[in-house]
C-alpha cells in the first residue's frame, strides 16, 4: 500500500528523531573539526625583494646568502634582467657579481652594466659563462651572494627585476643518418669551402624545443670522381664555445654518390653556442679543417 505525501515525511521525520537519539544515547560528539585548505602554486619561482635606496655617489653593498638554490644533474643557470626602469631626473649605472658557494667551492659570475641611465657603460665584449650565456654547475645546494656597485647622480626612482634561470646543461649528440640529403638549398657553407670539399649545415642558429633540445643537419662531401671513398675519413668535432669543451666526436667513412663521397649527420644539442669543426683526412688532399660556429636558442 503507498503511503501518501504526509505520511512519507511523517516517517522520516520519525527515522531523524530515532537516529538523533541514537547519537545522543552513544555520547557521539565532534571532538575537532578539520579545516583543510590552500593554495596550488607548483613549480613557480621565489621572489626576492630587496631594497637598495642609494644616497651617495658611488658605493657598493654586499648581500650575504640572499637565496639557496638546488642543481640537479645536467643542469645550467644563468642571471638574466627580465625589467629594469629609473624615473625622475637620476642618472644611474648598476653592476653586479653573484657568487655562488656549495661546500668550499664558489663560482663567480659578473654582470656588467644591469641597469645604465644617463651614464655611459662599458664591459667586456666576450661573453660571461652564466650571464650571456648558461653556465654548467655541478649538482648541488647554493647559497647565492649579491654585490651590487653603483655610480649615481640626481634624484628618482629605480627597479631591477633579476631573474636566475635553469637549464639543462650542454649536451650534444652526433650521428650518421645517411649518405646525402634531397636538397641542400638554403643551407649554410662552412668558411673555407671549396669545390673540391665542403661543410654544410641547414641553418646556423638552430631553436630549441620544450625540452630545451635543438637538432639540426649537417652534410659533408668531397669530390672525387674516379678514386674510391675508402682512403677517406671525416672527424667531426663538436665544442662547447664559452667552455671550450669538446662535447661530442664522430668518425665518419663517407659513402660513393655519384661523382663524390659524402656523409650527412644529425646533430642534437642542448642551449648554448658551439662550433662544429670537421677534420677530412685523404690521399691526394692536404689536411683540411673547415668550422662552423653554431648556436641553439629559446624562441621564448
Amino acid at each position: 500500500m503507498s503511503l501518501s505525501r504526509t505520511s512519507r515525511l511523517l516517517v522520516i521525520a520519525m527515522l531523524c528523531i530515532v537516529v538523533s537519539s541514537v547519537a545522543l544515547a552513544l555520547g557521539i560528539h565532534y571532538i575537532a573539526v578539520f579545516r583543510i585548505g590552500g593554495r596550488v602554486d607548483v613549480g613557480s619561482f621565489r621572489t626576492i625583494d630587496i631594497e637598495l635606496d642609494i644616497e651617495s655617489a658611488s658605493g657598493t653593498r654586499v648581500l650575504r646568502n640572499v637565496t639557496t638554490i638546488d642543481i640537479g644533474e645536467d643542469m645550467a643557470i644563468r642571471f638574466r634582467i627580465v625589467d629594469r626602469w629609473v624615473s625622475g631626473n637620476a642618472s644611474l649605472v648598476l653592476n653586479g657579481v653573484a657568487v655562488l658557494r656549495s661546500g668550499s667551492t664558489a663560482y663567480r659570475v659578473p654582470m656588467p652594466c644591469l641597469l645604465a641611465v644617463g651614464e655611459p657603460c662599458t664591459r667586456v665584449q666576450m661573453l660571461i659563462p652564466g650571464y650571456d650565456t648558461f653556465l654548467p654547475l655541478p649538482p648541488g645546494r647554493y647559497a647565492v651572494d649579491l654585490q651590487l656597485s653603483w655610480r649615481a647622480r640626481g634624484q628618482g626612482r629605480y627597479g631591477l627585476v633579476l631573474a636566475i634561470e635553469g637549464a639543462r646543461a650542454p649536451r650534444a649528440r652526433i650521428e650518421i643518418v645517411g649518405t646525402r640529403p634531397s636538397s641542400t638549398e638554403g643551407w649554410v657553407a662552412a668558411p673555407g669551402s671549396t669545390r673540391s670539399y665542403a661543410l654544410l649545415v641547414e641553418r646556423a642558429r638552430i631553436p630549441v624545443d620544450s625540452s630545451g633540445i635543438g637538432h639540426v643537419k649537417a652534410y659533408a662531401w668531397v669530390f672525387r670522381p674516379g678514386d674510391e671513398c675508402s682512403n677517406i675519413v671525416f672527424r667531426f668535432k663538436f665544442t662547447e664555445l664559452n667552455s671550450g669543451e669538446v662535447v661530442s666526436k664522430l668518425i665518419a667513412h663517407p659513402q660513393r654518390y655519384g661523382f663524390y663521397c659524402s656523409t650527412q649527420i644529425s646533430i642534437e644539442a642542448s642551449l648554448g653556442r658551439y662550433v662544429l669543426e670537421l677534420e677530412i683526412e685523404s690521399q691526394g688532399i692536404e689536411r683540411a679543417v673547415l668550422k662552423i660556429p653554431l648556436e641553439f636558442y629559446s624562441e621564448r
